[in-house]
């Protein structure tokens, strides 16, 4: 038994054509302005890291605070912390440890997103 395969005429041809430039274009746009936001949140990231992390941490992420006297707090600069996937770190922000605080209800999925990123770059100016 043959298998029919059906022809598209030429309209149809023209709008598969126009519906995948139409989708490329928009993943484009949508990559572009995310690349923008990530620029354009590198403020709020280090205000949020500020008000929400440098108590403990230290404004550069070492952990050399007051703090750390009485309870281990990680350098975030360190390989031991970079190690972490992405997912990793987003999760300890959030859901906190033993001995960190969870922010899960304070902060945004994007804030938490934009801290590890914030993490990520103290370890280069380290």
């Amino acid at each position: 038994m043959k298998k029919r395969v059906s022809k598209l005429t030429g309209w149809e041809i023209a709008a598969l054509i126009g519906t995948i430039v139409a989708g490329v274009a928009a993943l484009i746009c949508s990559l572009r302005l995310d690349a923008a936001a990530a620029t354009t949140s590198q403020g709020g990231a280090a205000r949020t890291f500020s008000a929400s992390c440098a108590g403990c941490h230290g404004q550069d992420g070492s952990g050399a605070t007051g703090m750390n006297r009485t309870v281990a707090i990680p350098d975030l600069r360190s390989p031991v912390v970079q190690q972490h996937s992405d997912a990793r770190l987003a999760a300890v922000i959030a859901k906190g440890t033993s001995q960190m605080p969870r922010f899960e209800s304070s902060l945004s999925d994007p804030q938490i997103h934009e801290l590890v990123l914030y993490v990520r770059e103290l370890a280069h100016g380290k």
